[in-house]
């Protein structure tokens, strides 16, 4: 606290006159009394030395203390007790109020690293755009540091996103550009029918001769059923007609002549012409064909003009076929004698085809060719020939050849 300089002038005489430095001042005036003047001006300069004093003392420095010469007391303060001691110590953080230091007691970069405590810095104490690139250490920032779509188009390098920073299905529908994914993008098997939209595989994108039978659906269509177009582009499965293969062939084949004459019905002529099988599956087709040069005909000299008209006949097991014996079958075959000259007859070549279905294999049956006259007249039958009379009666043939097949087919 400091001294008031404006003490007011006390009474006098001070008890005891040795206090006062001047104390026989007065005295020196041999017992004269002093003048009112002196006492004035004793007084005012007293007063004027107590507030020069008083001044003087406010204006005191720390170094005119005790102590302030001793080197331990360097850098410290002078404190008292509240009881009249003076002691020096060293100013410690106790000693500073708080918020006593304040910005302009700091020197400029007075506040080093060491001075600010871990975590003391706050979004309060950082300034705007005051933390730079430099200023954020390498791989320190994570995503919960980002705000929502903090990160724009411009932010990111080229090429900068790669898949590791890419998360499972991120890549959705919208973020595809068009047409961007390539075939080379599409591994091979990924294209499942459920990623085929209906009717988006058209011709022009299935390869020639790729489709196999198996890729054909052919619904409630029957076994052995074809597809069918027609001129509309319209497609059906149709059935196949019944078809087989060839279980056998028997044959006979007749290169000589063979001839009967003056013959009364026609079961007194029996040709070479035959062929024995046994089947040899159950329900198989029978096919029966005959390819023969035959001729009915007449003495030219002795039947002039009745020619003759001769039946040929398929037979099986001995019995007409399939017409019953005796009579014309549906599947017989005529030839007509004809006059050439008076010594000539004329042949010819007749062929037939008949057919059967055995229903059991093991049967044993018996094809053969039988020709027989209408009429009873004089006449001859003859295969394979010609016949030159030259009035002796020897009838000399021309040969040639005639056949008799029967296959057998089955599933």
């Amino acid at each position: 606290m400091a001294l008031p300089t404006n003490f007011k002038r006390p009474a006098i005489p001070y008890v005891p006159v040795q206090v006062l430095a001047n104390y026989d001042r007065y005295a020196a005036l041999q017992g004269k009394p002093p003048t009112a003047s002196q006492l004035d001006g004793d007084c005012n300069a007293l007063m004027d030395y107590i507030n020069q004093l008083a001044a003087a003392i406010n204006e005191t420095a720390a170094g005119i203390f005790p102590g302030a010469d001793d080197p331990t007391n360097a850098n410290k303060l002078p404190t008292t007790d509240g009881e009249g001691n003076v002691s020096w110590t060293q100013v410690t953080s106790t000693h500073l109020a708080d918020q006593a230091v304040q910005t302009r007691h700091l020197s400029n970069s007075a506040v080093t690293r060491e001075k600010i405590q871990v975590n003391a810095i706050g979004t309060n104490q950082v300034d705007n755009s005051a933390v730079t690139g430099a200023k954020i250490a390498e791989e320190t920032i994570e995503s919960r540091h980002l705000a929502a779509n903090a990160v724009g188009n411009e932010e990111l390098a080229n090429n900068a996103v790669t898949t590791a920073k890419m998360a499972d299905q991120a890549v959705t529908t919208a973020k595809l550009a068009s047409q961007a994914v390539t075939t080379d993008k599409l591994p091979n098997n990924v294209i499942t029918s459920d990623k085929i939209a209906a009717n988006a595989v058209t011709g022009v994108k299935v390869a020639d001769q790729s489709l196999p039978p198996s890729k054909i659906q052919s619904g409630t269509a029957p076994v052995q059923s074809v597809l069918t177009v027609t001129s509309l582009g319209n497609s059906a499965f149709a059935a196949l007609p019944v078809m087989g293969k060839i279980l056998q062939i028997q044959s006979t084949v007749l290169r000589t002549q063979s001839s009967v004459n003056g013959a009364t019905t026609f079961t007194e002529f029996s040709t070479p012409l035959s062929v024995t099988l046994t089947t040899r599956a159950a329900n198989s087709t029978i096919l029966v064909f005959v390819s023969a040069n035959l001729v009915g005909g007449y003495r030219a000299n002795s039947h002039l003009n009745y020619p003759q008209t001769v039946y040929y006949a398929l037979y099986k097991n001995g019995a007409l076929w399939p017409a019953a014996s005796g009579t014309r079958g549906t599947n017989q075959i005529s030839g007509l004698g004809q006059v050439r000259s008076e010594t000539y007859t004329h042949v010819t070549n007749i062929s037939a085809l008949a057919s059967e279905t055995l229903p059991t294999s093991n049967t044993r049956v018996t094809y053969s060719l039988r020709a027989y006259h209408a009429s009873g007249a004089e006449y001859y039958v003859m295969l394979n020939s010609q016949l030159p009379d030259d009035g002796s009666g020897n009838y000399s043939g021309i040969a040639s050849i005639s056949s008799l097949y029967a296959i057998e087919i089955g599933g």
